[in-house]
């Protein structure tokens, strides 16, 4: 499936909480992320993306203070999907709570070559605690 900005969505399937999750193969057009692709291969933000979705699905839905991991993650898939950058696009999140910017600035880091950890490192973390 397309989406706007020439992207392919990917199709996943679902599983619930702390079992395997499958998630189907994601193609993305690269267009957008030409300057991220330059840092991170083209393969390597594919991965990234594929292991967001696959953690999307089994972190914990909220951290102890409330905040929310499952919107965290969303706006890192979405950032990936949408080929948002720093400076022209991560403005909607500024109005947002700090955990979600912080997670997307983490992956911006990390896409731009600044963090070489990867952001879905973060998210096994919760889940291996």
């Amino acid at each position: 499936m397309l989406d706007g900005n020439g992207l392919h969505c990917p199709q996943r399937e679902t599983t619930p909480l702390r079992q395997n999750v499958v998630v189907e193969d994601v193609q993305i057009r690269f267009t957008g992320l030409q300057s991220f692709a330059r840092i991170r291969g083209k393969s390597e933000i594919a991965e990234e993306l594929r292991a967001l979705f696959a953690l999307a699905d089994v972190i914990p839905s909220s951290t102890g203070f409330g905040q929310s991991n499952i919107d965290a993650i969303r706006a890192q898939i979405m950032v990936i999907e949408l080929h948002m950058t720093r400076d022209e696009d991560i403005d909607e999140f500024e109005d947002g709570d700090d955990y979600t910017l912080s997670a997307v600035l983490n992956l911006l880091d990390w896409l731009s070559g600044d963090d070489d950890e990867r952001p879905s490192a973060d998210w096994l973390n919760l889940i291996a605690a």
